[in-house]
């Protein structure tokens, strides 16, 4: 039971883990993007999908799709991190208990 356990959170923890570099990549070539055309925007406009419409995307309209993603993509890997730490944390507790 405590093998399977353990394999379920460290296999999850892994595949957690490579959707979230997956995502950083993407967000890195979406800054890059964004960053060359001088497309200026703070990090609480971009984690707020209220003030990406309102205040970022009026700026840029050409832009629409790259700042959406980013945002989009940004969100999502904070969420996942907040996750993975939460796992690693299940993964400890469970390690500690066992040993």
């Amino acid at each position: 039971m405590y093998t399977n356990l353990l394999s379920f959170i460290a296999i999850g923890f892994i595949i957690l883990l490579s959707f979230n570099l997956y995502l950083r990549l993407s967000v890195f070539k979406y800054y890059r993007i964004l960053s060359k055309q001088n497309v200026d925007f703070s990090m609480s406009q971009l984690l707020s999908k209220k003030r990406i419409n309102e205040e970022v995307l009026p700026r840029y309209p050409k832009y629409k799709d790259e700042i959406s993603k980013l945002s989009r993509n940004v969100r999502i890997s904070i969420r996942l991190a907040s996750i993975i730490l939460v796992g690693i944390i299940v993964l400890g507790i469970v390690i500690m208990r066992n040993s």
